[in-house]
């Protein structure tokens, strides 16, 4: 449904401008791939947020009565009114200005960032 390159393309590219030097090659790789994991997983939440309530019980259930496709959830999704790509790119957004921050994420979550 959203292409895993371009989003490996984008942690990459977020590593890139954190200009993390310090982490060895091995550490880099477990980090990125986390880093990745959890993109994912709140592209995922964003999109199912966009549905309606009785539509994310229908699509849950679809997928536990079968091996629903990329291409199906999409369709599914698209057809209740999500627009992929926007909500993708805003949670990339999102999670991009998260993670370049200067301050530590606790100093941002208690002044209400």
């Amino acid at each position: 449904m959203i292409d895993e390159l371009a989003l490996k393309t984008f942690i990459d590219e977020l590593w890139a401008k954190k200009d993390y030097t310090a982490f060895g090659e091995a550490e880099t790789i477990i980090m990125k791939d986390d880093l990745l994991d959890r993109l994912e997983a709140q592209i995922e939440v964003a999109l199912t947020d966009g549905l309606p309530e009785e539509k994310v019980s229908e699509l849950m259930k679809r997928m536990d009565e079968s091996d629903l496709s990329d291409d199906e959830i999409a369709s599914f999704l698209r057809e209740n009114g999500v627009d992929i790509e926007e909500t993708a790119a805003k949670t990339k957004r999102q999670f991009e200005e998260l993670f370049l921050m200067k301050k530590p994420i606790r100093s941002a979550v208690t002044e209400g960032r």
